[in-house]
C-alpha cells in the first residue's frame, strides 16, 4: 500500500487479542515489525479499500492466509483494529495520536474510526484547552460539528488567535472563516451591552445614585434620555460608573466575547 515508515514509542503487547497466530485469515505487518492476525471479513467490512483489495484476482500460488505490509506503526493499527472489532478503545489520546488515527482512517476509508475519533474530540477538553489545533484537525478531516465547538473555544484566544503546527492542515479560507467568526461574535456581544435597547430593558436594575434615591430628581448627571423604535422618550437614571462599566465591557467583548467578562472584578471594581 505504501512504503512510508512511521515510528512509535508505544509498544503493542504480545498478548494483544490480534496477535494470536492461530486465529484469522489475514496477516498485517506494520512498519515497526508488529504482526497482527485478523479476519478479512471484519477488516473489509470496516474499510472499502481493503474490501476492494480482497476482490482482486489472486495468483495460483498465493496463500489462503495473505500477508500485507502497512506503513503505519503497530500501536496505530492496534487502535484501528479495536475500533473495527467494536472493542473498548483508549479514550485518553493526545491530539497527535488522534491525528494519526484520523489520517489512517481517512486513508483506508474507515468510517467507524472517523466516527470514534469525532466522539473523543467532542467529549474531551481539547475543544476548550487546545481549541485552535482541534479546529484545524476537525477542518482537515471534515468534522464540521467538532470544528464549530472548537471555534467557540477559540473565542478565549487573543485577537490574532496565536499559532499551532496543525494550521498547516487547513486552507487560508478556513482560517479566515475562523477569524471572521471571532470578529462577528465580538460585535454581537458588544451590541448587547452597548445600546439603548439594553438600558431601556435593564436600566432600572443598575439603580440611581444616592441623590436620586433621596427624592431629589434634579441630578442631571445621572439622567439618560432614551428613545425606542416608536420615538418614545424614556428617562433612565443610573450612576455614571455604570455607564463607564458598560462602555468598558462593550470594548472588551469585541476582543474577547465571553460572558465571564461581565463578572470581571477589574470592570466591576469601580462600580461596587
Amino acid at each position: 500500500i505504501s512504503t512510508k515508515t512511521v515510528t512509535s514509542s508505544k509498544i503493542v503487547p504480545d498478548d494483544d487479542p490480534f496477535r494470536d497466530p492461530t486465529k484469522g485469515d489475514l496477516t498485517l505487518r506494520t512498519s515497526d515489525g508488529v504482526v497482527f492476525h485478523v479476519y478479512k471479513c471484519i477488516v473489509a467490512n470496516a474499510s472499502p479499500v481493503f474490501s476492494d483489495m480482497f476482490c482482486l484476482p489472486c495468483s495460483p500460488d498465493q496463500s489462503d492466509n495473505p500477508s500485507i505490509s502497512v506503513p503505519e506503526a503497530g500501536i496505530t493499527w492496534e487502535r484501528l483494529l479495536r475500533i473495527c472489532h467494536l472493542l473498548p478503545a483508549d479514550s485518553t489520546l493526545s491530539l497527535d495520536e488522534i491525528r494519526t488515527i484520523l489520517d489512517a482512517g481517512k486513508k483506508y476509508q474507515m468510517g467507524p474510526v472517523i466516527a470514534r475519533m469525532r466522539l473523543i474530540l467532542l467529549q474531551s477538553s481539547y475543544v476548550d484547552k487546545q481549541a485552535l489545533p482541534t479546529y484545524a484537525i476537525a477542518c482537515a478531516y471534515g468534522l464540521e460539528d467538532v470544528a464549530l465547538v472548537a471555534a467557540r473555544g477559540c473565542l478565549r484566544l487573543p485577537a490574532n488567535l496565536g499559532s499551532a503546527q496543525e494550521l498547516e492542515l487547513i486552507s487560508a479560507l478556513q482560517y479566515t472563516r475562523l477569524l471572521d467568526f471571532k470578529r462577528l461574535c465580538g460585535i454581537a456581544a458588544a451590541e448587547v451591552v452597548d445600546g439603548k435597547a439594553w438600558l431601556m430593558a435593564h436600566g432600572d436594575m443598575l439603580g440611581p445614585c444616592s441623590t436620586c434615591e433621596g427624592g431629589r430628581w434634579a441630578c442631571n448627571e445621572n439622567l439618560v434620555v432614551l428613545r425606542n423604535r416608536l420615538t418614545t422618550k424614556a428617562p433612565c437614571r443610573i450612576r455614571p460608573a455604570w455607564l463607564a462599566y458598560l462602555a468598558a465591557l462593550s470594548k472588551r467583548l469585541q476582543e474577547e466575547p465571553l460572558s465571564a467578562l461581565a463578572r470581571s472584578p477589574e470592570l466591576l471594581g469601580p462600580v461596587i
